[in-house]
């Protein structure tokens, strides 16, 4: 099974995924991001903040890019 590495921006500031995760294929590897961006947004609202501008970079093992998440995609209803 392949490795993707979820690279997150928020606010400009790059966090690097250094270990990855094995997922069965790229469309679960988006849905794990997906996910992600909605954590982040909620405990932001929470907090009393706004959405943060936030997306996840989705790399392959050979440091691919492959798929990108931006948070206006991951806050449309499923």
């Amino acid at each position: 099974m392949p490795r993707f590495f979820l690279h997150h921006v928020l606010r400009g500031d790059r966090i690097e995924d250094e270990d990855g995760y094995v997922f069965d294929d790229v469309g679960a590897a988006e849905w794990e991001a997906v996910l992600d961006i909605r954590s982040v947004v909620g405990h932001a609202l929470l907090a009393g903040g706004t959405i943060p501008d936030v997306h996840v970079e989705i790399v392959d093992e050979n440091g691919r890019s492959v798929s990108m998440i931006r948070h206006e995609d991951a806050l449309k209803p499923s």
